[in-house]
């Protein structure tokens, strides 16, 4: 996979998603910034500014993905692959749903997916180091680039590859940590303590199936 790396860029999954549309790139590549002056986070939201962190966006195309994977929830397939890796290598990372990551009861980072073409781009940003403590901090014993490689590895080669079914039951596992939090929907913020996780990665609460990527 290529891997394109820039000192400062005003976000990666907007980059990426531009050079698609125009043809100057192709998937499967990713890019990867020090520093981010306008990184987008889920619903628009501006990444926090930190010291130092991790930001890079990948293209994958669907057929490189699982077949067993429903497109809907692949922020929790790729998160979850991400945090496995940053907890591998001493962090203590958890995947709330459906797109942060958190340590302890802080955000240290976020996913964010879209659909392009015939790709699948997943945006990751993650704190390493943030002056303001009431933001989550990665604290992983490897560097950057091999955190990258790893993951690079895992999505291209085929015998590393993690099905969907391997990776939703150990999700499912976990997936009680996230009864004391809520999540924004329809402009509101929805408790998470009667959720009830589905096979395919979506929740049901209220009567109503949500899933991650809207």
């Amino acid at each position: 996979m290529q891997i394109l790396k820039f000192d400062c860029i005003e976000s990666t999954q907007l980059y990426l998603v531009e050079s698609l549309r125009n043809g100057s790139l192709s998937a499967p590549i990713m890019v990867v910034a020090d520093v981010q002056s306008g990184g987008v986070g889920s619903r628009g939201n501006a990444w926090e500014s930190v010291e130092d962190g991790l930001y890079f966006s990948v293209a994958i195309p669907f057929f490189k993905l699982p077949q067993d994977l429903p497109l809907e929830s692949v922020s929790i397939y790729m998160g979850y692959i991400f945090k496995e890796i940053l907890n591998q290598n001493g962090a203590q990372v958890w995947l709330k749903w459906p797109n942060d990551l958190y340590v302890g009861s802080k955000k240290a980072g976020g996913i964010i997916c879209t659909k392009l073409q015939e790709n699948i781009i997943v945006g990751i940003g993650i704190n390493l180091k943030v002056s303001d403590m009431c933001f989550g901090v990665v604290e992983v014993g490897i560097q950057k680039e091999a955190i990258l490689e790893i993951l690079a590895e895992i999505l291209e080669c085929e015998e590393k590859k993690f099905s969907w079914k391997q990776i939703f039951s150990k999700y499912a596992l976990e997936f009680h940590k996230n009864f004391n939090y809520g999540f924004h929907y329809k402009g509101s913020v929805l408790a998470m303590s009667d959720a009830v996780l589905c096979d395919d990665g979506a929740i049901l609460i209220e009567n109503e199936k949500i899933y991650s990527l809207r």
